[in-house]
């Protein structure tokens, strides 16, 4: 027999709790499925959400946890997902113990999933969201006047520099690629060539960058922008309809998928969106899906 629930989220961090607790609050009654591998975004530390600033991002999921347990009608499931069906009327999802579950609607909120080749390099996985970030405006105050390097590839790298100057002049740009290229930039106090062997602390606050041509470059921090992400499997298997040439789902105002009842929110929806508009994504979702039992229940009366 299978357990039902009026919606369904995938994942527990900043937006699915987030939008659990405005749903429940609603009095809708809403699982939030867990697991271990649940992302909290691409840091250990949180900024620019107010009252918050500095914080821990796992300190602020397991106070968001405290949150919402008061609420009886949420549910957490911690466990992982094997399967998820469409059937029309709802979203039939199967976990990993064989429990089955059913929902009328189905949120999306597992948070970004990085694909990109900078992140395979060694040294990179020990330094991502300590030294090693995709975002200045949230990360990159606490580096103002020191050396940062970015890391993305050249034909791109020029509006980086460019707004990176706003912290600091001392930025170097690592090419990653072999190919021979000008050695002035704008913005940039060095431009060094070759393909990245791998990232090193060398000191508590030092990080050398190790090329395969021998070249290192020390560096207090490192900035790597835009990366890329995978293709979500799960949205994929409901036929999701993808933006063009992007690995992320096309969305409505709402964040409805092309899935009708299938909303997308937080880094899942933008690939990187901040603790602030992953809380926004949420509350346009939830309040959506108000609306909607609202919608239905007086349709049903009149």
């Amino acid at each position: 027999m299978a357990e039902k629930f009026e919606v369904v989220i995938l994942g527990g961090g900043i937006s699915g709790s987030c939008c659990a607790l405005i749903l429940a609050r609603a009095n809708v009654h809403v699982a939030v499925i867990e697991n271990d591998e649940d992302r909290i975004g691409s840091a250990i530390i949180s900024h620019n959400l107010i009252t918050r600033d500095g914080v821990p991002k796992s300190d602020i999921v397991a106070l968001a946890r405290q949150d919402l347990e008061k609420y009886s009608t949420l549910k957490f499931i911690k466990k992982g997902v094997s399967s998820i069906e469409n059937k029309g009327q709802n979203f039939e999802i199967r976990l990993a113990d064989g429990k089955l579950i059913r929902s009328q609607f189905l949120v999306v909120a597992t948070g970004a999933n990085y694909c990109d080749p900078i992140l395979d390099i060694s040294g990179a996985q020990e330094l991502w969201g300590s030294s090693l970030f995709n975002c200045p405006y949230c990360h990159m105050y606490e580096y103002t006047g020191k050396r940062v390097a970015i890391v993305k590839g050249f034909e791109k790298a020029q509006p980086y520099c460019e707004l990176l100057s706003q912290w600091t002049k001392h930025i170097v740009l690592v090419t990653n690629i072999d190919v021979e290229l000008p050695t002035e930039f704008n913005g940039v106090e060095r431009v060094v060539h070759g393909k990245i062997k791998s990232f090193e602390r060398v000191e508590q606050e030092t990080i050398c960058i190790h090329l395969f041509d021998g070249k290192s470059v020390h560096v207090d921090a490192v900035l790597a922008p835009g990366l890329a992400q995978k293709h979500c499997e799960l949205l994929s298997k409901l036929d999701v309809e993808f933006r063009a040439d992007s690995t992320l789902p096309n969305t409505s105002r709402e964040l409805e998928t092309s899935v009708s009842n299938l909303f997308v929110i937080g880094d899942a929806r933008t690939g990187f969106s901040g603790l602030v508009v992953a809380q926004s994504d949420a509350m346009t979702v939830a309040i959506t899906i108000i609306e909607r039992f609202v919608d239905e229940r007086i349709g049903k009366i009149r």
